[in-house]
């Protein structure tokens, strides 16, 4: 129940809620998108998962062991590895949050038996932001410079058909301490009105609906089990999908 209040918790850190993309798209990518675009539940399947990098800060624990049940902030070094007790340093830049969690959960088999590992995303390293919603390729990009939320949006390939512009959610705060601002990107882009398109923070979080007249709650919804499949390892995500069936 301690681990399925956590994951709760942290779901609604993440309430409003990959592999970042290569290439630079041109200014052009932010027009409508082409006929035959994936469906918005298709797009959210494909999005890779996030790979640990440099910098990163993540919380680790283990479930019901004395002493490492309270979760652990841990930061990636440059020579990408965290050090953690009992096993000391372990390689964590470009595994994903699954691939980590197994990596630990091995290591501190030597130790434990049969470790319950809890792995989550607290901060990203650097300037890194998630983009999510109606975009050609959701994800986390890292935007050169500042950068701002037209740039990034242009990262992930430009806007969908269904993209609602001028109701598009920015989420300040990073994932401790969110706070939704509304932006109309269309404004930004028609009018040139850049306070509709703000410079960009770190672990900023850029969401594009498509239903103007959707709530809050319901972006919630939609983007909870995304964010979650993104920023929280195994276990976490076992938790929340145990806590969506109403698993005891």
């Amino acid at each position: 129940m301690k681990r399925l209040f956590a994951a709760a918790l942290i779901c609604v850190v993440f309430w409003l809620g990959c592999t970042p993309v290569r290439n630079t798209a041109p200014v052009s990518a932010l027009s409508e998108g082409k006929e035959g675009a994936a469906s918005p539940e298709s797009r959210l399947r494909d999005i890779p998962p996030y790979r640990i990098n440099v910098g990163d800060i993540l919380e680790v624990s283990v479930w019901r062991a004395k002493g490492m049940d309270a979760p652990k902030e841990v930061i990636v070094r440059p020579d990408g590895v965290i050090s953690y007790p009992l096993v000391g340093d372990i390689k964590a830049v470009g595994l994903t949050l699954t691939e980590f969690d197994q990596e630990v959960t091995r290591a501190l088999r030597v130790y434990i038996r049969n470790p319950e590992v809890s792995i989550a995303i607290r901060r990203f390293g650097g300037t890194k932001v998630i983009v999510l919603g109606e975009v050609k390729a959701a994800g986390v990009y890292s935007p050169t410079g500042q950068g701002s939320v037209l740039e990034v949006i242009a990262l992930a390939g430009g806007f969908t058909d269904d993209a609602v512009k001028a109701d598009t959610i920015l989420i300040r705060g990073g994932l401790q301490n969110p706070r939704p601002v509304r932006l109309n990107l269309a404004m930004a882009l028609t009018r040139g009105d850049q306070r509709q398109n703000p410079s960009l923070m770190p672990n900023d979080i850029i969401y594009v609906p498509r239903n103007a007249a959707a709530s809050f709650n319901y972006y919630m919804k939609q983007l909870t089990p995304t964010l979650s499949n993104l920023l929280l390892g195994a276990t976490f995500a076992r938790d929340i999908d145990a806590i969506n069936k109403g698993t005891p």
